[in-house]
């Protein structure tokens, strides 16, 4: 017993070294990651989007290479949706949406795996229902690098790990889209769908273009 906690001690701290190896080998200096989704077009129906900024607060602690913060709405109907992108190479830059939300007094109610189709692709995202102060939210996630994506972050890391031992740079970005539920969940999930398979697909081709390449 006592031989196999030592061997994965030893396989932890091996695969510790590494990863801080194979970090320090495949990146390039901070300005080899370029702000790749400003200015980017990306309409949606007729909606008029309005652009948003990180706090200082957030961009201290995440310090992003690139962010997309857009709120897209209907005056007539009152329909709105979130499209919130954060992407860059440094580990803090990549979290969960309940680590940002959580602050504005936002809780999860439910979460559930979705399968969200865009064009010939398909990703795995997670779908979490929040609620603040009686209003509730249905929010998509999930984590990508424009072209491997996955909804768990762990996972999402792991592949990153892996990525850099074969000598590819990292980089990473949450994407989030919200929608208020007014009138019922249904409708809140048939509008994120339209907008994600509208909006998304011009999004994942910029952050793979964006992507520094390997050593």
């Amino acid at each position: 017993m006592k031989n196999k906690r030592y061997l994965i001690v030893n396989l932890i701290l091996m695969m510790t070294v590494l990863g801080i190896y194979g970090a320090s080998r495949t990146t390039p200096p901070d300005g080899a990651y370029k702000d790749c989704l400003k200015g980017i077009n990306l309409p949606f129906r007729d909606w008029s989007p309005e652009e948003q900024t990180l706090t200082p607060r957030e961009a201290e602690i995440l310090r992003p290479d690139t962010v997309l913060l857009r709120q897209y709405g209907d005056v007539l109907t009152g329909e709105n949706v979130g499209l919130a992108i954060v992407a860059g190479h440094r580990k803090q830059t990549v979290h969960t949406p309940s680590f940002c939300m959580a602050g504005g007094g936002w809780n999860t109610i439910s979460e559930s795996e979705q399968k969200l189709t865009l064009g010939d692709t398909k990703i795995d995202t997670v779908r979490s229902i929040m609620e603040a102060q009686g209003q509730r939210i249905l929010v998509i996630y999930f984590f990508t690098d424009g072209t491997n994506s996955q909804r768990s972050l762990p996972a999402f890391q792991t592949a990153q790990f892996l990525q850099r031992l074969r000598g590819y740079p990292s980089w990473g970005a949450l994407v989030r889209i919200s929608v208020p539920i007014v009138k019922d969940q249904a409708a809140a999930e048939a509008l994120s769908e339209e907008f994600a398979r509208t909006v998304l697909p011009p999004v994942l081709q910029r952050l793979r273009d964006a992507r520094p390449k390997g050593s």
